[in-house]
């Protein structure tokens, strides 16, 4: 991309950003360059933008039928920390004790619980938010538990690590846990749930084992060398014309 598509684009982006109202922060729609990203909402064809106050970043992960949106922020600090912007008010959501810079928030049903992840001790782990009570969601010998979706039955999602891979993850109403893993793959990450008991994720195929790695990290160097004396050789043969 040359300078003047780049200095178009960036007109356009300055534009498109110009565009779109403000739906929360500090009144004006995310500023460029000075803001890195806005969170948004779509409605009805309608786009919003959606910024925590004072925060140079904003994510908007979940939102229930009420319209209650949860997401995550950073600031210049650095630092970063959760919302609940609920009717046009943001409210900040950290878990008890976990201290700055360890909550984050990632989806919220009907009844307005929010679930989310916060480190404390160098580990993370789940939670529960219900009405300002907390709950801690850790799958016992995990490195790390995330909680990343919960639907109207108080059913949860997400995943957890190690040994090994990341495993999906589901919570049933009564807080028992069972695993979710794709077949075949090397690690299963469970994002959101519905009503229905419908999941969504992702997952990942499994990483190559080392002695493979090996083997193809030489036969990458091994491909290179000679492509660059097959280069080498080519450029070195006279051309017929030298000759005329």
């Amino acid at each position: 991309m040359n300078k003047v598509n780049r200095i178009v684009l960036g007109m356009c982006l300055l534009v498109a950003f110009s565009a779109i109202p403000d739906a929360g922060g500090d009144g004006f729609p995310c500023p460029v360059p000075a803001y890195l990203g806005c969170g948004f909402l779509y409605t009805g064809g309608t786009f919003s933008s959606i910024k925590f106050p004072g925060a140079d970043l904003t994510f908007a992960d979940g939102i229930n039928d009420a319209g209650q949106i949860v997401g995550n922020y950073t600031t210049a600090a650095p630092g970063f920390g959760s919302f609940l912007y609920n009717a046009g008010t943001f409210s900040t959501i950290s878990f008890p004790g976990a201290g700055p810079n360890s909550t984050l928030a990632h989806g919220i049903n009907d009844a307005g619980q929010i679930v989310g992840s916060f480190f404390q001790g160098g580990d993370v782990h789940g939670f529960v938010d219900k009405a300002g009570t907390f709950s801690t969601i850790s799958v016992p010998g995990a490195f790390f538990t995330r909680a990343y979706g919960i639907n109207d039955a108080g059913q949860i999602v997400g995943f957890f690590c190690c040994p090994g891979h990341s495993q999906g993850l589901f919570v049933d109403n009564a807080g028992t846990f069972s695993t979710i893993n794709v077949p075949g793959a090397g690690d299963t990450e469970a994002h959101g749930i519905n009503d229905a008991g419908q999941i969504v994720g992702v997952f990942f195929p499994p990483l190559p084992e080392p002695e493979t790695l090996l083997l193809l990290f030489i036969a990458m160097i091994a491909f290179g060398a000679a492509a660059g004396r097959s280069q080498f050789q080519w450029r070195a043969r006279p051309s017929p014309r030298a000759f005329e």
